[in-house]
């Protein structure tokens, strides 16, 4: 029996699958994010930090300005 997985990414990645057109946010300035995009990012934040050492299982700790980019990392 596989375990359940409750990370938060995995979760986005079940709702984002029919979605990647659609629009997931619009900041206060107007400017619209994509969920597609947003998962694009995502994955290359996420390649960078594996380039750096960073293992399955180890953690991150950010302090970071509140902002669609942020979501990302």
């Amino acid at each position: 029996m596989q375990a359940e997985n409750h990370n938060l990414y995995a979760r986005f990645q079940q709702v984002f699958a029919g979605r990647l057109d659609r629009t997931l946010l619009v900041t206060d300035t107007g400017v619209a994010y994509r969920y597609g995009e947003m998962d694009r990012e995502a994955a290359r934040l996420a390649g960078f930090l594996t380039q750096t050492g960073l293992k399955h299982g180890d953690r991150v700790s950010v302090q970071v300005a509140k902002s669609p980019q942020a979501l990302c990392l």
